[in-house]
């Protein structure tokens, strides 16, 4: 069943350039409308745009949280794709909504990034018969090249451009970017601000500390119902059984759209700029694409940006656009521009479903090769009773000889009584001693210390489970995400409501009114 993009417009507050400059304020909020009053013509009609969500200059990231992205969130861990990005034009707050101020306490402004890092691993945590493998990954396009964020290599002067690949049955990749595992929410964040400084920003008219390319943050999570035998024995380990899902949540940042009038970009700011306003002008061409029924062609190949968004503009993912306008007079064509972008987008249709077997799931890899590890520690301590089965025969017939021999010394001795003949032996277990070394040489004893040591590391890389009789956080988990459930289901409602009174006041379809 599909199901449309959801969009959201978040207007920010004027900033101190705004105020200094005594612009008024056009836009008007409600909960689902948005309206902009034109400075040139205000005794025109105000221009009326309806959403899933609206937030005022005085919302909190907390807020848009909790109510829209909460669900979508909840809905990767159980095996859909889902994505979040923020789009508006440069200097509207599409950064600070996504990644916040920095800081990783549970504050009112944390971004939406840090937010999903913390209900992930909230969620794992309590998680039952639950096995993940959460791994992370930090791109970056910038003029049309794709930088890895986590990558030392990347870092350098030498910037690799990696490639992508179009994957029957996966999608569009990045098969060479970089994947870290990850454990916790605070390896997320050391990641995150790892590729924060590699990252490119620089200084314009509107924006101090301008992001100058796209970014996408991954967050890929794999899980199966029953895993690896928590068991201090790994001899007695079973293998990982089980179907296997993978989510898949990206977290995107796009550079915002400029006019070199306003930014005064020159030189190199106004060749970023060129390619900033040609990949979002691409990703616009998608979007009207998708929404008119008529055209076959999506030009999804026109930017790398429309390619990796791909599966999150009319396929097989969960998608939030958090669309960021400013109040100011000032920026009227821009917040105009946006919210028409962003209308147009709310029309797209996805198909969301969840990723059963996925042909290149790493837990899948990790299954075959416990499999395998198993299979050389049961060779080898089948090697191992071997050895000592031989052992144990040779040993009893070496004692029978040792048994003959000294019933024939006594019988000697007896018949040559004034014969003082007595006779020592070799020690009769030195060539026993001899041939168990031999056998064994040590290397019985490392293939399995290496097996071990293998099936310890991949035994470790999956989580899950570690609070599961933590009975408050689960509960606390359990209303967080009834309230989420709840407000959506109360904003269709609203919605729905909303378009039967005004079909019922004007007779006309809902979709044609503008």
């Amino acid at each position: 069943m599909g199901e449309h993009v959801k969009v959201i417009i978040r207007c920010r507050p004027m900033n101190l350039k705004e105020i200094h400059e005594k612009c008024d304020n056009i836009v008007e909020t409600s909960d689902y409308d948005v309206s902009v009053l034109n400075p040139s013509a205000r005794s025109a009609p105000r221009k009326s745009f309806r959403f899933d969500s609206v937030y005022n200059t005085f919302s909190k990231t907390e807020t848009i949280y909790n109510d829209m992205c909460y669900a979508l969130v909840e809905s990767t861990l159980e095996g859909y794709n889902g994505t979040i990005f923020a789009y508006g034009q440069t200097g509207c707050g599409k950064t600070h909504t996504m990644q916040g101020d920095g800081s990783i306490k549970d504050a009112p402004n944390k971004g939406i990034i840090p937010r999903c890092f913390d209900h992930i691993f909230e969620k794992i945590s309590i998680a039952n018969n639950v096995r993940y493998l959460a791994l992370v990954s930090y791109l970056e396009i910038y003029n049309e090249t794709i930088k890895d964020l986590l990558s030392e290599s990347d870092s350098s002067s030498h910037t690799i451009n990696h490639s992508l690949k179009d994957v029957p049955g996966i999608g569009v990749t990045v098969p060479s970017l970089t994947t870290q595992p990850v454990k916790n929410a605070e390896e997320c964040y050391n990641w995150l601000k790892l590729g924060n400084k590699n990252r490119i920003t620089a200084a314009t008219l509107m924006n101090e500390t301008s992001s100058r390319s796209h970014t996408i943050f991954t967050i890929s999570l794999e899980q199966i119902e029953s895993s690896v035998t928590q068991s201090s024995d790994l001899n007695n380990m079973s293998p990982i059984i089980g179907c296997i899902r993978r989510g898949k949540l990206n977290l995107v940042d796009l550079a915002g759209s400029e006019r070199q009038s306003k930014t005064g970009a020159i030189g190199e700011r106004l060749k970023e700029a060129t390619k900033i306003n040609l990949s979002l002008s691409a990703l616009g061409n998608v979007i009207s694409a998708l929404v008119d029924g008529k055209t076959k062609h999506v030009p999804y190949r026109d930017s790398k940006l429309t390619r990796l968004l791909q599966d999150s503009l009319g396929g097989n993912t969960k998608t939030i656009m958090i669309s960021c306008i400013s109040p100011a007079d000032s920026n009227y064509d821009e917040t105009l521009s946006t919210l028409r972008y962003a209308s147009r987008a709310k029309n797209i249709s996805n198909i969301p479903k969840i990723n059963e077997d996925p042909k290149d799931a790493q837990l899948r890899q990790y299954q075959e090769e416990i499999v395998k590890l198993r299979k050389k520690l049961e060779e080898s301590n089948q090697t191992e009773n071997e050895i000592f089965q031989k052992i144990s025969k040779d040993n009893e017939k070496l004692r029978k000889l040792w048994l003959n021999e000294k019933k024939s010394k006594m019988l000697t001795q007896e018949l040559n009584n004034n014969k003082d003949n007595k006779r020592t032996g070799q020690p009769l277990n030195k060539d026993l001693s001899i041939e168990f070394q031999s056998d064994d040489g040590g290397g019985k004893e490392c293939v399995q210390l290496n097996a071990r040591r293998h099936i310890d590391l991949i035994k470790h890389a999956l989580i899950g489970g570690e609070k599961v009789n933590d009975m408050q956080l689960r509960e606390r988990h359990r209303q967080r995400k009834k309230e989420a459930q709840q407000h959506l289901s109360a904003i269709a409602q609203a919605l729905s409501r909303i378009e039967r009174i005004l079909k019922k006041l004007w007779k006309i379809p809902f979709g044609m009114m503008t």
